[in-house]
């Protein structure tokens, strides 16, 4: 089966406060609703005998807020399952412009490894 890998990038510096938080945070919960779902056991975890489907493609996400620092919203790529999607659907409101600024974002992108 293949392997797919969503990185969802989220300015979250304070010069995107109010409206346009809301408007991006909006577009994110989007994004992640249209990805592809893929259940539980076509995670790596599980064998390739108990994997139902094994021409379809595993379809992992995160979602990256970034400023003058960043944060995740999982510690590391996690399969686009209902639950995970729906969990980062409901954080999506919940994001706020307090990740400092953008003026060192090279050095942010390099500490973010992207």
């Amino acid at each position: 089966s293949n392997l797919l890998s969503n990185l969802e990038i989220h300015r979250r510096s304070g010069s995107m406060s109010g409206a346009p938080i809301r408007i991006a945070s909006e577009t994110l919960a989007a994004v992640i609703s249209q990805l592809p779902t893929c259940s539980e056991e076509e995670s790596f975890s599980s064998s390739s005998s108990t994997t139902s489907s094994s021409s379809s493609a595993r379809v992992y996400f995160n979602v990256v807020g970034f400023g003058t620092r960043h944060e995740k919203l999982f510690p590391s790529p996690v399969i686009a399952s209902e639950a995970n999607k729906s969990f980062a659907i409901d954080a999506c409101p919940k994001f706020k412009a307090d990740l400092g600024g953008t003026g060192k974002q090279s050095e942010t992108r390099e500490k973010m490894n992207i």
